[in-house]
């Protein structure tokens, strides 16, 4: 399945804002510096099949390509994200920093019924999932190849994550 195919499923509206600044010299050695603050207030995504919709997304950032005006200085950071699905929350932040080596810390604070981010982001191998989920996902560390994500980068990664469930369900489609 091609992304286009996927995402040609969700509209989206909202305010974005992007400001920033690109200062210095360009030639074939030298970058200039370039910083960016963006925002998205009153977002909404709503996924057509579903007629569900991602209401009331806030989110704030910055970019910057660092002192050395380079893939390996700059660093892409959300201070905060929130949204909604019907009574379900997320919020939370996520940095980024060395394109090259990327290095992340990400945490998410996640509330509400399990159902409603299912219908949001179905999944094919997934029959059914519910349950109320509470607690936050927080992960940090260094992914080595974006290609292919492996379980041993994954095993790598600091993992300070905490979760409630209640009244879990979770069934696999028959794989015929």
């Amino acid at each position: 399945v091609q992304w286009k195919e996927i995402i040609s499923d969700y509209k989206s509206s909202g305010n974005l804002t992007i400001g920033g600044n690109i200062s210095g010299i360009v030639d074939y050695k030298t970058l200039p510096s370039i910083t960016a603050q963006f925002s998205i207030n009153q977002g909404s995504v709503n996924y057509q099949p579903q007629n569900m919709t991602m209401k009331d997304i806030v989110l704030h950032g910055r970019f910057s390509n660092g002192k050395m005006h380079s893939a390996q200085s700059t660093t892409i950071t959300v201070d905060s994200f929130q949204t909604t699905v019907k009574q379900s929350t997320i919020s939370g932040y996520f940095n980024l920093k060395n394109l090259t080596a990327p290095h992340f810390t990400t945490r998410f604070d996640i509330n509400g019924a399990l159902q409603s981010w299912a219908q949001f982001f179905p999944m094919d191998s997934i029959e059914i999932l519910s349950g109320n989920l509470a607690g936050h996902l927080a992960l940090s560390g260094t992914l080595k190849n974006l290609d292919s994500l492996t379980t041993e980068t994954i095993k790598s990664l600091k993992n300070n994550s905490r979760f409630s469930l209640q009244n879990g369900a979770l069934k696999f489609k028959n794989q015929s």
